[in-house]
């Protein structure tokens, strides 16, 4: 059997998170048009658009239509 771990918890007003390592890529802002496998020119950026990725281009498409997705929504 493992041995026996014993935590105490005692409630502080601030709360300090402390990470080691790379936590994600670093970026710098800029528009989703100047992205390289992002093609906003076939369908256009519009309110609303979503980025739906495309294996026939190898690239990200911003669009409105879902025509490729599956949904399962389980059973009521």
């Amino acid at each position: 059997m493992a041995d026996d771990i014993y935590v105490t918890v005692e409630q502080e007003s601030s709360t300090t998170v402390t990470t080691v390592g790379e936590q994600g890529l670093s970026s710098t802002t800029g528009n989703v048009e100047d992205i390289s496998n992002v093609d906003s020119t076939t369908n256009g950026l519009q309110d609303g658009s979503l980025l739906i990725y495309s294996t026939a281009t190898s690239k990200w498409i911003a669009g409105k239509l879902l025509e490729k997705q599956e949904v399962e929504a389980g059973e009521f």
